[in-house]
């Protein structure tokens, strides 16, 4: 039984009036970015220095892009050397061809024909035998490289600068096949298909809440804290979002319209029971049993035990 105060204890008390309105419960949930479709780029060599990366997180590549290769000044001279030998012969057989092209056609230099048709032999089988270097050098620089297999955004580099072939270097991520996700106790509070506005750093985002099965994901299970993931798919591709980006989801929990509201510090429960205390008419603080619902920011909502306008005896 709760103790009422007798009169010679009455006091002056501070007050607080129930009111009339509504009540909305909201909840900030933070979203991460992720590619549905990436593409984990290694070396295939390893302790090499990496000697040049071309791209940037964040930066747009297309497939066969080029975007790091190793450190190997040898094999570039070597290159270098081998394709301009081999653009060397190709002016000299373009120049043997167009002499036997002249020969041929005069019959005062006919008996040269055939002089001029074997420099031309011999340059072409040089020219093929170059060529073959040339690639088999290519070959060896593209197998000490790294080139984008598909269109999409860097999204990870690695900054160690140690080739290792167990470990990705770069990341691709294809922006247009994505989606946000978050790990959150208020899972049961978004069903598929809720279209939800979230809010990054290139503006409001329009996506809808969509099942792991129809990403490829596995049937998020519930951890013995109450939280499993969400996932929310963009309805617009997104011009600068990278694995690392996040957004902020604002979702509203609950509302309560034109009910009655009464301050929180106004209320006290004991043995399951809510109580608030009101002034009596001898000027003594009384305690009397209320029914309280949806509490949000501060105030309750309170279900009955008290009307509209009456004062009650805050703390």
């Amino acid at each position: 039984m709760l103790a009422v105060v007798d009169e010679q204890t009455a006091e002056t008390y501070k007050l607080s009036y129930v009111t009339r309105g509504d009540l909305e419960q909201w909840v900030s949930i933070t979203c991460r970015f992720q590619s549905l479709q990436q593409e984990h780029l290694r070396f295939q060599y390893d302790g090499r220095t990496v000697g040049k990366v071309y791209v940037e997180v964040g930066d747009d590549v297309v497939p066969g892009q080029l975007l790091a290769e190793l450190e190997n000044e040898q094999l570039d001279s070597r290159l270098e050397a081998a394709q301009s030998a081999m653009e060397q012969l190709a002016m000299q057989l373009q120049s043997a061809k167009t002499n036997l092209a002249i020969v041929s056609g005069s019959s005062d230099l006919s008996g040269q024909t055939e002089q001029y048709q074997d420099t031309v032999q011999r340059l072409e089988e040089d020219y093929y035998i170059a060529s073959l270097r040339v690639n088999e050098l290519r070959a060896q620089r593209q197998k000490e490289s790294i080139y984008a297999g598909i269109g999409g955004t860097v999204s990870y580099i690695r900054s160690y600068n140690l080739s290792d072939r167990d470990a990705d270097f770069i990341i691709v991520s294809d922006r247009g096949d994505a989606c946000f996700y978050a790990d959150t106790e208020y899972y049961q509070s978004m069903p598929a298909g809720m279209e939800v506005t979230l809010n990054t750093d290139e503006g409001p985002v329009q996506a809808v809440v969509t099942p792991a099965a129809e990403l490829g994901f596995d049937e998020p299970a519930v951890n013995d804290k109450g939280v499993s993931r969400v996932y929310f798919v963009p309805q617009s591709q997104l011009a600068m979002m990278t694995d690392s980006s996040k957004a902020q989801l604002n979702l509203l929990l609950d509302s309560r319209r034109d009910v009655l509201i009464v301050q929180a510090r106004a209320v006290f429960f004991a043995g399951g029971q809510a109580y608030t205390y009101y002034e009596n008419e001898n000027g003594v603080r009384e305690a009397k049993p209320i029914e309280v619902g949806l509490k949000v920011s501060g105030k309750y909502e309170v279900l009955s035990g008290v009307t509209e306008g009456e004062a009650l005896v805050v703390g």
